[in-house]
Parts: C-alpha cells; sequence; structure tokens
C-alpha cells in the first residue's frame, strides 16, 4: 500500500463459484501474463511468460471479474486467521 499498490483477494469460495481459474497469474500491463506452474505441494517449480492475445485478454476478463468479488488484503487476512 505505501508504494502504492491495492491488493485485493476473493475468497475461495466465490473464486470457484464464478469460475475463476485454477492456477495463478500475474498480469503486466495488460499485454503479458506470467502463468506460475505450482506442483501439488503449493511449491512453485517455474513460470510461462505469454503474450499471445488470446491469453492475454482471457487474463484481463478474468482480473476484472475476480476484483468484483475480492476484499481489501488485510481484511482478507482478518477472516483467514479467524478461520484459522
Amino acid at each position: 500500500m505505501e508504494a502504492g499498490e491495492d491488493n485485493w483477494n476473493p475468497y475461495r469460495a466465490d473464486a470457484e463459484r464464478i469460475g475463476l481459474p485454477g492456477y495463478d497469474f500475474w498480469l503486466f500491463d495488460s499485454r503479458i501474463v506470467v502463468k506460475f506452474v505450482i506442483d501439488g505441494d503449493g511449491e512453485t517449480l517455474g513460470v510461462h511468460v505469454l503474450e499471445d492475445p488470446e491469453t492475454v485478454v482471457r487474463a484481463c476478463q478474468v482480473r476484472d471479474l475476480a476484483w468484483h468479488h475480492a476484499v481489501p488484503t488485510a481484511e482478507f487476512q482478518r477472516q483467514e486467521r479467524s478461520q484459522s
């Protein structure tokens, strides 16, 4: 937040309900998608850097959909801790 970044998170149940993909990615400047390859133990094995228009457009759509169902990170963290 201090650096100007505003992070929000959707809850897993909401993500599944609205059909978000089951993988993590970063989207840079709505032009480059970095898709993470993660094993069953949650370890990052690597990434794929993708710039093809179909992948980028889909990532932008997913980002926008997720944003509408997300909550500020601080609220998300409080809720997750209270459920632990």
